[in-house]
Parts: structure tokens; C-alpha cells; sequence
């Protein structure tokens, strides 16, 4: 994926962080996966997190938290 696409799609989770409140779900329907917000980051699935790394660039990567089962 181009790096711009990848700037982009970092801006748009980062707004979607920022307007979730505490332990609120995002669901990305693409992917099939839900993922929640705590403390500025995204909890969520081994899979749905490699998903949005493979989206984002390397630097949003800190916002990504493989949540435990």
C-alpha cells in the first residue's frame, strides 16, 4: 500500500480513537473485527490488529495492543 493511503488511514483511526469514549467499541466490517479503545489505544484480536498494521505506517503501530484472551 502507497504511504500516503497509509498516512491517511492512520489520521482516520486516530480520530476514531480520539472520539471514542473510554472502553468504547469500533467495529471495522471489512475485517470482521472489534477492537476497544483504552487509554488512546486499540485492543483487539492477534488478526485484527495485524490487520490495521498492515494499513497504518509503522508509527501508529504504539496505539495497537493485542488484547488477552
Amino acid at each position: 500500500m502507497e504511504q500516503y493511503k497509509k498516512e491517511a488511514n492512520m489520521r482516520f483511526f486516530s480520530n476514531v480513537i480520539a472520539m471514542m469514549n473510554e472502553n468504547g467499541v469500533y467495529t471495522y466490517p471489512d475485517i470482521g473485527e472489534s477492537f476497544t479503545v483504552k487509554g488512546g489505544k486499540f485492543y483487539g484480536s492477534k488478526r485484527g490488529i495485524a490487520k490495521i498494521k498492515e494499513i497504518t505506517p509503522t508509527r501508529f503501530h504504539k496505539h495497537l495492543v493485542i488484547a488477552e484472551e
